[in-house]
């Protein structure tokens, strides 16, 4: 079963670590994430303390087990001490939104073993 997600949903996370999205480097901070754009195509995180901002397109993803999600949460993929944004999930859905592998996340894994995977969770 597929619940209708709300096109402007905004989440507040802090984020622990330094990032990427796609091409472009965050530091660690709390964040405001909203899907955005021509029919919600993109994920937009914006620090809140006001170091940083990045956009990046996002597709839809459902989860493997058709679990609905319990919060709001981001999943990142670590290589050492590199993190990759690589989904974003809204509570109550099973459908998430997963970012395309950047340019430098490609090239790292190549080098390195299977990443670990680091969830976030929103705290509301």
């Amino acid at each position: 079963m597929l619940l209708a997600l709300p096109a402007k949903a905004e989440v507040r996370i802090t984020i622990p670590f330094d990032f990427s999205v796609g091409e472009v480097s965050l530091p660690s901070g709390t964040y405001s994430v909203v899907r955005t754009g021509a029919a919600c195509s993109l994920l937009q995180l914006r620090n809140k303390q006001g170091k940083g901002d990045a956009v990046a397109a996002i597709n839809s993803v459902q989860s493997s087990r058709e679990a609905v999600s319990d919060k709001d949460k981001l999943v990142f993929h670590r290589y050492g001490s590199r993190y990759f944004l690589a989904q974003f999930w809204i509570h109550g859905s099973s459908v998430g939104f997963e970012l395309p592998k950047s340019k430098a996340e490609r090239q790292i894994s190549k080098r390195l073993p299977e990443p670990k995977t680091e969830i976030l969770r929103a705290s509301k």
